[in-house]
């Protein structure tokens, strides 16, 4: 029999073999990159988690644990109205559950009072530490999220890895304030608010909404760099995508719906 004369192959069968592949390549990428991220995340909160007692207190530290410690101890928040209780009662929680209770003192000697409190003061700051370090977690969760979402596996973990490797974010993450908060909860909303703009449903209402409360309980400046950045994200995207009247007005009638 010629060659000519034999059948060839359905040209779906010879390639379900290579999308099988490729499948299993991409899934073996995903799980090596969340265990990177998973890595590199544990080797920044190790570094974060060594200088709670080698650095002592900064000067606005007692004050946001004695304001998250009124709260959880006497249920008012009264000492300062400045910032909202989120970060602040996530500070204190730790020393609370160890026996640091409002001694009526003012407000800065009063957080100051509450770290020396059983004469344990490196117990008491590290406690106070350790409950922001949940908020770094979370924003470096959103980076390596975001990233993988819109540019692939590596690019997500190279991200990460550089946004857990920054001087900045890691002393941040090592204070009881509410800087950390802040930026995880601003990325979270920010991130949300695309995914919702992108797919708009139930679920992603929800997630949007609860992401920029949280950022709102977080610190009031969320106020202002959250409409900051969705309008510098709509001049970025109109400059680009140069979207024309009839497809804004579909996407518009399509979110009502």
């Amino acid at each position: 029999m010629s060659k000519r004369s034999q059948k060839r192959s359905p040209p779906g069968n010879s390639a379900a073999p290579a999308v099988s592949v490729y499948q299993k390549a991409g899934s073996r990428a995903a799980a090596h990159s969340v265990l990177a991220f998973v890595i590199l995340v544990g080797i920044a909160s190790l570094r974060i988690v060594s200088t709670y007692t080698v650095f002592n207190h900064t000067v606005d530290e007692p004050a946001h644990i004695a304001c998250g410690l009124e709260w959880l101890d006497k249920g008012v928040y009264r000492y300062e109205t400045q910032h909202p209780p989120l970060a602040r009662v996530a500070g204190a929680l730790g020393p609370y559950l160890a026996g640091a209770r409002i001694h009526g003192a003012a407000r800065d000697q009063e957080g100051v009072i509450d770290l020396y409190t059983g004469d344990r003061y490196d117990r008491n700051l590290s406690l106070a530490r350790l409950g922001i370090l949940p908020f770094f977690w979370l924003a470096s969760l959103v980076v390596f999220v975001w990233s993988r979402k819109y540019f692939g596996d590596l690019v997500a973990v190279v991200a990460a890895g550089l946004f857990t490797f920054l001087p900045p974010v890691l002393a941040h993450a090592g204070l009881a304030t509410t800087d950390m908060p802040l930026t995880a909860l601003v990325g979270a909303s920010f991130l949300a608010g695309v995914v919702w703009v992108q797919t708009p449903n139930p679920r992603t209402s929800l997630l949007f909404g609860v992401c920029t409360g949280l950022a709102v309980l977080a610190k009031f400046s969320s106020l202002l760099f959250l409409p900051a950045a969705f309008a510098t994200a709509l001049v970025w995207y109109l400059g680009s995508a140069r979207p024309g009247a009839t497809q804004i007005g579909r996407a518009s009638c399509r979110e009502r719906v």
